[in-house]
């Protein structure tokens, strides 16, 4: 089983968030064969969709809770070429526990699954349950789904 984990975190202007520092330096520094850790921010950049730099994809875009959906999409376009089953996608605020993660996904189908924590949104027009951002879990296939479908996105929600 391979398992990509995609951070979201951002640039602070200055180079790359305390945060991201924090997880570079803990569990995003462990080494496990199959897994895959990546971190995502916004830059504003002349012409190209993203550029990668190491384990860093650099979107191109401003840094802004409105721009989140943007760059996922941005993300996932590069990631969707690596060989995994699951994306992990999770925030630099988030601990994650790897063995656990492994465990949780060892029985999982590989295909149209997804996971989550729902947590309900309420407006006048919209009422869901959506995966809060502190993490969830899609398999190759809906990732593929979400970038062939980016015109669907409606980044007025989260």
């Amino acid at each position: 089983m391979k398992i990509i984990i995609l951070v979201l975190t951002y640039d602070d202007g200055g180079g790359y968030s305390i945060m991201d520092k924090c997880v570079k330096s803990t569990w995003g520094n462990v080494s496990y064969n199959g897994i895959d850790v990546f971190y995502y921010y916004s830059r504003l950049l002349d012409g190209e969709e993203y550029i990668v730099d190491n384990n860093n994809i650099i979107c191109n875009g401003s840094e802004s809770y409105h721009t989140i959906g943007f760059k996922t999409i941005k993300s996932f376009k590069y990631l969707i070429n690596k060989d995994f089953d699951f994306l992990l996608r999770t925030n630099s605020s988030s601990v994650i526990h790897i063995d656990n993660l492994i465990e949780y996904l060892k029985n999982k189908p590989r295909h149209k699954f997804y996971s989550g924590a729902p947590i309900p949104y309420h407006t006048n027009d919209l009422n869901m349950d959506f995966a809060t951002g502190s993490g969830y879990i899609l398999s190759k296939d809906l990732v593929e789904y979400v970038v062939n479908n980016e015109n669907k996105w409606d980044h007025h929600y989260p």
